[in-house]
């Protein structure tokens, strides 16, 4: 069994594939929607797929 640590990793890396199977648009209405209640590894998993794909989120 994994850290607690390695757990995080694996869920935004788990998160982040999924995200990657979006469109852009459809990440972009995302990061619009995006609410501070969100879970922070939620946040990371999508900017890390925004700066992927050179996406700016328009606020």
């Amino acid at each position: 069994m994994g850290s607690k640590k390695e757990n995080e990793f694996k869920l935004i890396a788990d998160l982040a594939d999924h995200y990657r199977k979006l469109s852009n648009e459809q990440l972009l209405k995302i990061s619009q929607e995006y609410s501070p209640n969100w879970d922070i590894k939620y946040r990371k998993a999508l900017n890390t797929v925004l700066k992927e794909r050179q996406l700016k989120i328009s606020n």
